[in-house]
């Protein structure tokens, strides 16, 4: 059987939709436990994926079967270093970049 893949993307100003992005990103994960889920934050939201802004939101489970990942460039726009990300949350150098190029693969993409 060939790996389903999937996209779960959040762009925008408002860490809240991280914690929703979080939550379906989990759901997919338990509900489609073949599926290969990853998770991106992108803009200035990404500051829901750091260490604090992870334990205000209360996302404590997201990484479980989920790759996350966090814009490198909105990072820096945000004025955020890689260090203050999430234990297991990497960077990808240009979110819009990694997203076209897994849509180019027959990735299934949700925005939140």
């Amino acid at each position: 059987m060939e790996t389903k893949h999937v996209i779960v993307h959040v762009y925008g100003r408002d860490t809240d939709d991280v914690a929703s992005g979080a939550h379906i990103s989990r759901r997919l994960g338990e509900l489609l436990p073949d599926a290969d889920v990853h998770y991106v934050v992108q803009g200035p939201a990404v500051e829901g994926l750091t260490v604090a802004g992870t334990r205000r939101l209360g996302i404590d489970t997201v990484l479980d079967g989920v790759q996350v990942h966090a814009c490198a460039h909105s990072m820096k726009t945000a004025g955020l270093d890689p260090a203050e990300l999430r234990d297991g949350v990497t960077t990808v150098p240009a979110a819009a970049v990694y997203l076209a190029e897994r849509q180019w693969e027959g990735w299934a993409y949700i925005r939140i």
